[in-house]
């Protein structure tokens, strides 16, 4: 017999596997789109992980907040979160990196008075060595 040719009692409709290879198929409604089937328990793990997944960070149910996404640059630094944390990670680093441009930008924008600022000192420096000086001589 073909594998279309089962009967839904025993095979599973999702992977088509028979119940004397993964187990018992029990008959399954997801609460949240409202499938109903006969599946594995396997197949049952696979449709119910997203809803079950907690989010590291904010310890909240990461189908609520947009579900589970990845965060990085590449991905042996990747950090699994929410939508909603990666979302206000990526705001404070743009945050982050606006205010460090900004700094940037000041000592650029303002060199002449980085270039006063240091001539002031040097030359008190040498103003206060040349007292020293002049009081250790005799």
């Amino acid at each position: 017999m073909s594998i279309e040719h089962k009967r839904e009692e025993n095979a599973c409709a999702k992977c088509k596997k028979l119940n004397t290879e993964v187990g018992p198929i029990t008959h399954y409604t997801d609460p949240h789109d409202g499938y109903e089937g006969l599946l594995c328990s396997e197949c049952i793990k696979r449709r119910e992980k997203p809803y079950t997944e907690i989010c590291p960070k904010c310890k909240k149910l990461a189908y609520k907040h947009g579900g589970m996404s990845f965060y990085g640059e590449s991905p042996e630094n990747f950090e699994d979160m929410c939508v909603e944390c990666v979302m206000k990670k990526e705001e404070k680093e743009s945050k982050r990196k606006a205010r460090k441009l900004r700094i940037k930008n000041f000592v650029k924008d303002h060199w002449n008075v980085w270039l006063i600022a240091t001539i002031g000192i040097l030359s008190l420096i040498i103003a206060l060595l040349s007292l020293i000086i002049a009081q250790s001589k005799p």
